[in-house]
């Protein structure tokens, strides 16, 4: 033994190791200096196991931790599995529960049955996952979902990828590949196709019907800007509110403005957000303020 240590000991030809297994262990078994518990090196590292039957030559445990481990040729992994894993299955350093390596990223689950290949979860979260070749994902699904149904990390509902952005949806049926709200807000939504949108309307609402994240009223693309309205009925292509505004508005052409009016306004009637007066030019006259209804033509300055 080396000078110094209590028991006995072992040179493998590149460093010496001490043991305390009680019969002469092999010329690779040994365990590093301190440790209580046997160990092996399998051609590039030394690990320590506490297995009760002599172990493989990839079986083992990282120094310090009490739970078996696996190399699978680029990372050492331990595991509390009670059956033995597969060389794939182990979870990270410190982790409690089984896991699994895809061929790109280490990842932990806890499903009570052996998942498949693309089934964990991110390391600390506790529901299940899934990778569809872009992006890893969990969701607390009571059924397997498809490959592109899962959540964003941290989120409790499930979610949606759409080609393009990931979103998370609580629509109590399965929605369509479009609805779906953005992370953390609570309503459904929609991607026209050049922005995505949350809407609370209690029906199905049209592909351009949605809200600004964090809106709560009804909202429509003009094709130029998003905005939202507060109208009972269903306004036109034309009728919304600048996001914020508790308000009717009108896009003129050149800017947006809301309105109060009472009646439905004319394409020119509108006020500048938060004014409750209008600048307007009337009949070639110069500007002035004014308080609505305005004539139909007049116009913002």
């Amino acid at each position: 033994m080396l000078g110094g240590l209590t028991t006995w000991g072992h040179y493998d030809g590149k460093m010496w190791r001490t043991w305390t297994c009680p019969q002469t262990p092999s010329t690779t078994r040994y365990m590093l200096g301190g440790m209580t518990t046997w160990g092996h090196y399998d051609g590039k590292m030394w690990r320590t196991w506490t297995c009760p039957q002599t172990p493989s030559t990839t079986r083992y445990m990282l120094g310090g931790m009490t739970t078996w481990g696996h190399y699978d040729g680029k990372m050492w992994r331990t595991w509390t599995c009670p059956q033995t894993p597969s060389t794939t299955h182990y979870m990270l350093g410190g982790l409690t529960t089984w896991g699994h390596y895809d061929g790109k990223m280490w990842r932990t689950w806890t499903c009570p049955q052996t998942p498949s290949t693309t089934r964990y979860m991110l390391g600390g979260m506790t529901t299940w996952g899934h990778y569809d070749g872009k992006m890893w994902r969990t969701w607390t699904c009571p059924q397997t979902p498809s490959t592109t149904r899962y959540m964003l990390g941290g989120m409790t509902t499930w979610g949606h990828y759409d080609g393009k952005m990931w979103r998370t949806w609580t629509c109590p049926q399965t929605p369509s590949t479009t609805r779906y709200m953005l992370g953390g807000l609570t309503t459904w939504g929609h991607y026209d196709g050049k922005m995505w949108r949350t809407w609370t309307c209690p029906q199905t609402p049209s592909t351009t019907r949605y809200m600004l994240g964090g809106m709560t009223t009804w909202g429509h693309y003009d094709g130029k800007m998003w905005r939202t309205w507060t109208c009972p009925q269903t306004p036109s292509t034309t009728r919304y509110m600048l996001g914020g505004m508790t308000t009717w508005g009108h896009y003129d052409g050149k800017m947006w403005r809301t309105w109060t009016c009472p009646q439905t306004p004319s394409t020119t009637r509108y006020m500048l957000g938060g004014m409750t007066i209008m600048t307007a030019r009337c009949g070639g006259h110069g500007p002035a303020l004014r308080h609505h209804p305005l004539h139909a033509t007049c116009w913002v300055e």
